[in-house]
């Protein structure tokens, strides 16, 4: 426990000597798991990917390894098409972790696959911040994912209540040729200001 509050601290030596110390012991098989994962993400976090590597390698022996750490690790070495099957896999198993989601993401939009990251994002709509929602508005907007757009600044819109929101949401449908929505959110728009 321990090792994984100085992993979640961003504490990378404190959280792998721990997981280290746990290893050396005589340890239930979760324990043991639990601390090899720890153990190959502080290496991975600090870009020891042979490290990392090996963590997993032991981990594998037992089990699958975490989707999001053995994804994150083929990202480092540059696989981006197996990584991007790890997260697809993970998703279609409903896994909706942002270490899964978020890189899943990022792939799909540099691999001009705008829309179907901004549904992927909308999947998730309520774990995203309300800035990183309208960042992937913003970039479905500028690839014409207009549909998509609209979704996500109405979501943002929804939470927040912010008239720009609003606004953005409207000219997405207008864009999409959904004019009747878009004059029904236009109301509730300056409504809220």
């Amino acid at each position: 426990d321990k090792a994984e509050a100085a992993l979640g601290d961003d504490r990378y030596e404190e959280a792998a000597t721990g997981a280290q110390i746990v290893l050396t012991q005589k340890t239930p098989r979760g324990v043991r798991l639990k601390a090899l994962h720890i153990l190959a993400w502080a290496a991975l976090l600090q870009e020891r990917i042979d490290e990392a590597e090996r963590a997993t390698a032991q981990i594998r022996r037992e089990t699958e390894p975490d989707p999001a750490l053995a994804g994150a690790i083929l990202l480092h070495k540059g696989a981006e098409a197996e990584a991007r099957a790890i997260f697809e896999a993970a998703r279609a198993r409903g896994d909706d972790r942002k270490e899964v989601v978020g890189p899943l993401i990022q792939l799909l939009i540099k691999q001009g696959e705008v829309a179907r990251a901004a549904a992927t994002a909308f999947d998730i709509v309520d774990s995203l911040s309300s800035e990183d929602a309208r960042q992937m508005a913003d970039i479905a907007a500028e690839a014409q994912a207009f549909n998509w757009a609209a979704r996500l600044y109405e979501s943002v819109f929804d939470r927040d209540g912010a008239p720009d929101d609003g606004y953005a949401a409207v000219r997405m449908r207008a864009l999409d040729g959904d004019v009747p929505g878009a004059l029904a959110l236009l109301k509730r728009a300056v409504e809220a200001g």
